[in-house]
């Protein structure tokens, strides 16, 4: 697995809650920086995009996880 994903199973569930709201949030300004034409860097999008995507999965194993208890 990579880094960046053994960084995040390190967060608790509430951690991981705040950290999906910070990336969405920055994909939000990205996108207003795209339509006022403004440069921004396209690669970014994409790979907040994936950390929401990875922050995601680990919270539905955590709540599988708690669920089963």
């Amino acid at each position: 697995m990579s880094n960046k994903i053994q960084k995040f199973k390190e967060l608790k569930l509430s951690e991981i809650k705040e950290k999906i709201i910070e990336l969405k949030k920055e994909i939000i300004f990205l996108k207003i920086k795209e339509k006022t034409k403004q440069k921004i860097k396209y690669h970014l999008m994409k790979e907040k995009k994936h950390q929401i995507a990875q922050l995601l999965t680990l919270e539905t194993q955590y709540n599988k996880k708690n669920k089963n208890i």
